[in-house]
């Protein structure tokens, strides 16, 4: 878990005037180039909640109500990640130059 202060306000999401999730965002630190890192928070109730940081879009906790994504403890380790572990996206993402793929009667 990397957020650095539980103590951020949570902000509500609504539909239809109720509550159906939550969010927060704080920074957690800067990477050796200065480049400042956040992380967001998303939840449902008090029960689970993922943690994803603004370097290369890595989810990096799923809280349910522990954490059970495989990460490193420290902003730096991500830093030195050679596993790739949590981007949303893979180390080959934009390498598909051209790519097509066909579903049904449409081609994209």
């Amino acid at each position: 878990m990397l957020f650095p202060d539980k103590d951020v306000d949570r902000q509500r999401l609504t539909t239809a005037g109720r509550d159906v999730a939550w969010y927060r965002r704080a920074r957690c630190g800067a990477l050796r180039s200065g480049d400042v890192v956040e992380v967001v928070e998303i939840g449902i109730g008090d029960f689970v909640s993922a943690e994803f940081i603004t370097y290369g879009a890595r989810w990096v906790a799923w809280n349910v109500p522990d954490n059970v994504l495989l990460g490193y403890s420290s902003l730096g380790q991500y830093e030195e990640d050679s596993f790739y572990l949590g981007p949303i996206v893979g180390r080959v993402c934009n390498r598909t130059h051209k790519g097509l793929v066909t579903i049904g009667q449409g081609t994209y």
